[in-house]
């Protein structure tokens, strides 16, 4: 009898150990990082809007953010011309579409506050404040828009079926062959348009524990680029020359901040398993920059980026980050993320 006791207390530990690990991963997040804290009303804006964005692969594998209030405050309330190359991030399929988004739609885009969009081609996208949503509406019914429930506390408005392409002459006008203005959410500061609902919902999170701002490693990483005029976060690489997304190991983020407009600073920052792979990590960077040249276009790293600093910041998520200038391009950063060498550069296993 003793014996059965013990044995069927052994099976119940090696159950509840099993549970246990079943529960630990799986689903859309992996198990690694985990959640945190909850977003406070002194967070900055850059992770106020990822408290906004559902934690999703699509969500993780590229957002674009950028603060047009920010970048019109350093001119006076008007974008300084040094900052024109970055002005569309955030927002950059419906910039594409601007003259017709505000032709039609009545949106335009330019004057939000914030822009967002999740998705490195004909992504979903976002825009809070300085964007007037009633004429947004208004010129959705026009265009035959109607009600079709919610997505997040957000009214979703319908010009076509999810990923409907095939479009009416006035939508065809404004959506040139894709579904981008397929579905609208608005509230009364905020305009999400997307090619499907699931898509528009990603960008109508109304906080809680999915968010990209409770994703430890990607808090870190927004709390790391601070006040940016403009960010892009990513937890894929993308291979130079190349646009294939495959998964880094490691969230990075490419930001650029300054008070001046003549003053930038181009700001990057990535995660690490630990404090000594970060370590190494920043000793093969620094290492790197002052040697080392870019893959594709064989440029030395030190014309690019002056007054370097890499430094281990710490904390749950072992982020690394480096500073600098440039005398090349207010968003240098930004666009070599993008092209893929800044990938490259932060890959330090290769």
């Amino acid at each position: 009898m003793q014996r059965a006791r013990l044995a069927a207390a052994a099976a119940v530990m090696v159950l509840a150990a099993l549970t246990t690990a079943g529960c630990s991963s799986g689903g859309d997040s992996p198990a690694k990082p985990s959640s945190a804290p909850p977003v406070g009303p002194d967070a900055t804006s850059l992770v106020k809007t990822l408290n906004q964005i559902q934690a999703t692969d699509t969500s993780r594998a590229w957002t674009t953010y950028g603060d047009l209030a920010a970048q019109r405050a350093l001119g006076g309330g008007k974008t300084p011309e040094e900052l024109r190359g970055m002005a569309s991030y955030g927002w950059s399929t419906t910039w594409e579409r601007d003259p017709e988004a505000r032709a039609q739609l009545g949106l335009s885009g330019g004057t939000a506050d914030r822009a967002v969009e999740v998705g490195q081609s004909h992504g979903a996208g976002r825009f809070d404040g300085g964007v007037d949503t009633a004429a947004v509406v208004d010129h959705a019914k026009k265009l035959g828009a109607a009600k079709d429930g919610t997505a997040g506390p957000l009214t979703l408005w319908r010009l076509a079926p999810d990923n409907e392409n095939r479009l009416s002459q006035e939508l065809a006008e404004l959506s040139r062959g894709t579904a981008d203005f397929d579905v609208l959410a608005v509230g009364p500061h905020t305009v999400v348009r997307a090619a499907s609902r699931a898509r528009a919902e990603i960008l109508s999170a109304q906080g809680g524990k999915n968010t990209l701002a409770r994703d430890q490693d990607f808090r870190a990483v927004a709390d790391c680029l601070g006040k940016p005029l403009v960010a892009t976060l990513s937890n894929a690489r993308i291979a130079p020359a190349s646009d294939v997304q495959k998964p880094a190991g490691f969230v990075a983020g490419a930001g650029v901040v300054g008070g001046s407009s003549t003053k930038l600073v181009q700001t990057v920052c990535r995660t690490a398993s630990s404090a000594d792979e970060a370590k190494g990590i920043a000793a093969a960077l620094r290492k790197e920059l002052a040697h080392g040249s870019t893959r594709l276009s064989h440029l030395a790293w030190h014309t690019l980026l002056s007054g370097v600093q890499v430094k281990e910041m710490g904390g749950p998520a072992h982020v690394v980050r480096i500073t600098g200038t440039s005398a090349k391009s207010p968003q240098l950063v930004l666009e070599m993320l993008r092209g893929g060498d800044l990938s490259d550069l932060l890959d330090t296993t290769d």
